[in-house]
């Protein structure tokens, strides 16, 4: 795997991704940065193979929970009165084991899905959650339409990717 300025820019953009993540919640609130970090983190995805969206993948978690993790530290090191060195090390090991996830998650939409994504939206739905008992009318109101679209939708969405159709 060759380190390309390309492949660079993608990986510097999933570490900047991450930490506008952090920033979208409180305290910082800039909920703005929302939109354009999930942009950092998928432009150019379909570019790259599975290794390589893995690593973009791993970047944007290690850059996400290291900046959003500092009470891991504070427990380890102040709570569980160890050192500073082991305080970090553990900190360190607890943000690259999450990252993990989001490694697999990219690796896993590179080697099975590839570059097709697809974004629903459905108009006049304020939040379609799956639960008719969630209720919070203007925020999280159950649309049985809503609903029932998008699991079809979806259904046939990734039984056409595990039939190699896409």
């Amino acid at each position: 795997m060759g380190f390309t300025p390309t492949l660079t820019f993608q990986l510097l953009a999933a570490l900047v991704a991450g930490g506008f993540t952090t920033l979208t919640a409180s305290p910082f609130e800039l909920w703005w940065l929302g939109p354009v970090a999930i942009g950092l983190l998928y432009v150019g995805l379909h570019t790259l193979s599975p290794g390589q969206a893995a690593l973009k993948g791993w970047l944007y978690g290690v850059a996400l929970f290291a900046s959003g993790t500092s009470w891991v530290y504070v427990s380890i090191h102040d709570y569980g009165y160890t050192g500073v060195p082991l305080a970090v090390f553990l900190t360190a090991l607890f943000v690259s084991v999450l990252a993990l996830f989001f490694a697999g998650t990219l690796w896993l939409s590179r080697r099975f899905i590839g570059p097709r994504w697809a974004l629903l939206t459905f108009g006049n739905v304020v939040h379609a959650f799956t639960d008719p008992a969630i209720n919070v009318p203007g925020v999280a109101v159950y649309d049985e339409v809503a609903t029932r679209h998008g699991y079809a939708i979806a259904h046939a969405f990734i039984a056409d990717a595990f039939a190699g159709k896409l």
